[in-house]
């Protein structure tokens, strides 16, 4: 296997890890140790030091035209970074946040949380997990998980530079999501309407180029940004995107390509799973900011299957894409010939269902008792080797959209009929994806399909997306060739 041959022996390469850092450099002197692990100790401790140093790119992130993902559970109630922010004077002449009211930007709220879910799990202490695991759902993040991103993070960060250098990218990487870096990359010829495409593409710049684009960026040490650019070389594949299996093998096509041009190597990929699992697991931090809910035992599993699949890529990008898929085939133990079995396979993906009697529910639910013409529709639109599979890119907040259908953050309605409005969601979509792929150029790689807005939608009319709603529906580009796939008559806000 590809990467097997460039990985050690887990327990053999952290004891080497350990014992080159011990001989050269002794003690990590990281500034972010921990002793309570109490929420206010960590503001002390983290987040007013990373505030001060990188002021700059941080306040991007306060701007209430970020965008946002519109999941369900997006909350503005709850603990905050924010508000406290708000009374912050890093440099005892300006606040770092100018508040008229107490709010949340949610952005700031997330990449914040994701650097501190870095520091517990740099940190691997016992007290470190329990600060990490409050509020998960079940099956928690076991410990010896906790522990395996433990050893995860000690390699990728062994010392002090390639500490910050983690710190920085979990910064950078969210950087496309907000108007004032946006703005800084088109100055330099940089326009990526997917947020997803912006950090690789601004990275791959020469650093005077990012230096306009990144503030602060100029006054970092050199060794730090080494270390930021050659991890960005594996941000090329959106973990995420796979896990869902959103789209088909050309998820993998730009990391396929860094391999082919030997740019990639299991140093850099260590570095960019690690950077992608502390962002997932900030996913909930807009509602709390005391754990870290979304990487849960389940997340973690899937995640490492996500990265396994990537051993398959040097074979071909769709026997990455279907390892992937086997295994969370076998996992639901379902049979990935069967093609309804695929279709399950594809929806359990995106609606984050690990569970095998779930699945089983759900293919009664939903697959069994669709009519022959819509099974047609949705085979040919989510099966193997058809529709998606077929995309040079795969669509954005597909599952967002089944996820807020679902309700699934209300966790007293029963499954059956979160299930049946999935599947009134799925028919639905199959049919809007039919007629968008039938758009000139509307699968091409550079023209992204972006599904937020109808996420959105689905949160707040549901009713949309049953049968009498099929005949208003249509597809519309704005001005940027950014497709929007709009649920109804009413005009679809903005998405920029």
């Amino acid at each position: 296997m590809w990467l097997q041959k460039n990985l050690l022996n887990k327990s053999l390469k952290a004891f080497m890890v350990v014992l080159v850092f011990c001989s050269t450099q002794g003690v990590l002197a990281m500034p972010y140790r921990l002793q309570d692990y109490t929420t206010d100790e960590i503001f002390q401790k983290v987040i007013v030091p990373v505030s001060k140093n990188h002021a700059g790119s941080l306040r991007c992130f306060a701007d209430p035209n970020v965008w946002i993902t519109k999941e369900a559970t997006h909350s503005k109630q709850g603990s905050s970074w924010t508000v406290l922010l708000s009374n912050l004077n890093p440099n005892n002449s300006e606040p770092f946040l100018e508040l008229n009211e107490p709010q949340k930007y949610v952005e700031l709220e997330r990449t914040l949380s994701s650097i501190v879910a870095f520091v517990l799990l740099w940190d691997g202490s016992a007290q470190a997990y329990k600060k990490f695991i409050t509020g998960q759902p079940q099956p928690v993040l076991t410990f010896e998980h906790f522990q395996e991103i433990h050893e995860l993070a000690r390699r990728v960060a062994p010392d002090d530079d390639h500490y910050e250098a983690v710190i920085a990218l979990l910064i950078y990487s969210d950087l496309g999501k907000t108007p004032t870096a946006k703005a800084h990359a088109t100055e330099v010829g940089v326009n990526c309407p997917d947020h997803d495409d912006w950090i690789d593409t601004v990275l791959a710049l020469e650093r005077v180029a990012i230096n306009q684009v990144i503030p602060g960026y100029f006054e970092t040490k050199t060794t730090i940004k080494d270390a930021i650019q050659k991890a960005s070389l594996s941000m090329k594949v959106h973990f995420g995107h796979v896990q869902h299996l959103e789209g088909g093998p050309a998820m993998f096509a730009k990391l396929a390509r860094s391999m082919q041009a030997d740019q990639v190597d299991a140093a850099s990929l260590d570095f960019a799973f690690l950077v992608q699992l502390c962002d997932v697991a900030s996913a909930a931090s807009h509602g709390q900011i005391d754990g870290f809910p979304p990487l849960h035992d389940n997340t973690y599993t899937s995640y490492g299957m996500v990265r396994r699949s990537l051993d398959q890529i040097p074979k071909g990008q769709a026997q990455a894409l279907e390892g992937y898929a086997l295994q969370r085939a076998k996992a639901l133990e379902l049979d990935l010939s069967d093609p309804k079995d695929f279709v399950l396979v594809r929806l359990c993906c995106y609606i984050r269902i690990f569970d095998k009697d779930q699945a089983q529910l759900l293919k009664k639910v939903a697959l069994e008792n669709l009519r022959s013409e819509d099974w047609k529709l949705v085979q040919e639109q989510f099966g193997l080797t058809t529709g998606l599979n077929q995309w040079q890119r795969n669509p954005t907040y597909l599952n967002t959209v089944l996820l807020n259908l679902g309700r699934f953050h209300d966790t007293k309605e029963p499954l059956v009929p979160k299930y049946e409005r999935v599947t009134n969601g799925l028919v639905f979509l199959a049919k809007r994806l039919e007629e968008y792929a039938a758009q000139p150029n509307a699968t091409r790689s550079d023209v992204p399909l972006c599904l937020n807005g109808l996420a959105g939608r689905a949160n707040e009319e549901p009713e949309t997306f049953t049968s009498k709603g099929f005949d208003s529906n249509r597809i519309k580009f704005d001005e940027k060739n950014y497709a929007v796939l709009t649920a109804s008559t009413k005009k679809l806000e903005p998405i920029h």
